[in-house]
């Protein structure tokens, strides 16, 4: 039915006209996507049967000269492959040099010479002559393949031409350095403490500090001080607590108002036993320009102050350094650095009322 319609309206010159167009179509100054896409409508219209081979050969003539020498250098024989590789070859070249504005060789220049490819080594495949037979085919599922990073069909996440285009947008962007700011509390003004090296510090080394070539950051447990309802407060920030803790002790020195715990739980100490915790409080806390009530457990012992742990940690994204022996993080666009403080030397006397 359709051969008959096409006999009655068009005229018989028409074939050969759109067979002639078809021949003499190039890329010129079309994106090779529309090239791509004018050259599939030809090849449908014109119903022409032939080997892929001739009409892969038709497509090549047809595309600007870089585009070719890529397709002969890497040795294309299927037009689905071919499809996929020129529109991603176009797709890098305008990602990597469509926004810098440099003088880089035009893509429509006829130079012979082929330049650099952008998509990597060429696969080591052979080229077959004509008359050798015809070479080993790409599957022609290949157009079918979809990255799961941009979405694209004819190739995978590893060479998605997506991966160009993020890191030209993050050249770009350049973080304005953050203002350091670094707490490190006067221990004159923490007259209050008194001899502070309590059993909690005690009871993790008993022994005095290390020998004389041994740096004391690689034994000692971070602490400081602050000042809390205008008393000194020793403060230690533990990774390896899951909770934020302050001692019944404490609560009741400073004034603060403790209330039921929502989920009570208990906690094993060394011996075994098991001691319950019912209670907490919100404890004010403030280093510099960061101020917070933070819930803290309170733990009906008496060895320590404040214990910042997991939870706050977590909260802010607190980063602890190694060997500094310090911690810091971001608070109001500020970076604050908390710097630890020396511990007292652990003292004979002190060391046998602790064990």
């Amino acid at each position: 039915m359709k051969c008959r319609v096409q006999e009655k309206y068009l005229p018989q010159s028409y074939r050969g006209n759109l067979l002639d167009q078809w021949n003499a179509f190039t890329q010129g100054n079309h994106l090779v996507t529309e090239y791509v896409t004018q050259f599939d409508e030809f090849r449908i219209r014109c119903h022409v049967v032939e080997d892929e081979a001739m009409t892969l050969s038709r497509f090549r003539q047809g595309l600007k000269d870089d585009l070719r020498h890529e397709l002969i250098f890497r040795g294309v024989t299927t037009l689905d492959h071919a499809y996929s590789l020129v529109q991603d070859y176009e797709l890098v070249t305008r990602t990597l040099y469509g926004k810098r504005g440099d003088n880089r060789p035009s893509i429509t220049s006829t130079s012979t010479s082929s330049p650099k490819s952008l998509l990597g080594p060429p696969p080591s495949i052979p080229l077959v002559q004509a008359n050798k037979g015809k070479g080993p085919e790409i599957p022609k599922t290949s157009s079918r393949l979809q990255c799961f990073n941009c979405k694209g069909f004819g190739h995978i996440s590893s060479n998605s031409p997506s991966q160009a285009l993020i890191i030209k947008e993050r050249e770009g962007v350049v973080d304005e350095p953050l203002e350091d700011q670094f707490y490190e509390p006067k221990l004159e003004e923490f007259g209050d403490l008194g001899d502070d090296e309590d059993a909690f510090l005690g009871c993790i080394l008993v022994l005095p500090v290390g020998l004389d070539d041994d740096d004391w950051r690689r034994h000692a447990i971070f602490h400081t001080y602050i000042k809390i309802n205008n008393k000194g407060c020793k403060v230690i920030v533990d990774s390896g607590s899951c909770i934020n803790a302050v001692f019944v002790t404490t609560v009741s020195r400073l004034g603060l108002q403790s209330v039921p715990h929502p989920q009570p739980y208990s906690i094993s100490w060394v011996d075994t036993s098991s001691i319950a915790v019912k209670e907490r409080c919100l404890v004010p806390i403030q280093f510099l320009e960061y101020k917070e009530h933070i819930w803290c457990d309170v733990i009906p012992m008496d060895v320590g102050h404040v214990i910042l742990g997991r939870p706050w940690l977590f909260d802010l994204d607190v980063t602890i350094h190694g060997c500094s022996n310090s911690c810091s993080f971001v608070y109001n666009g500020k970076k604050i650095r908390l710097n630890h403080l020396p511990p007292k030397p652990v003292g004979s006397q002190q060391a046998k009322k602790i064990v």
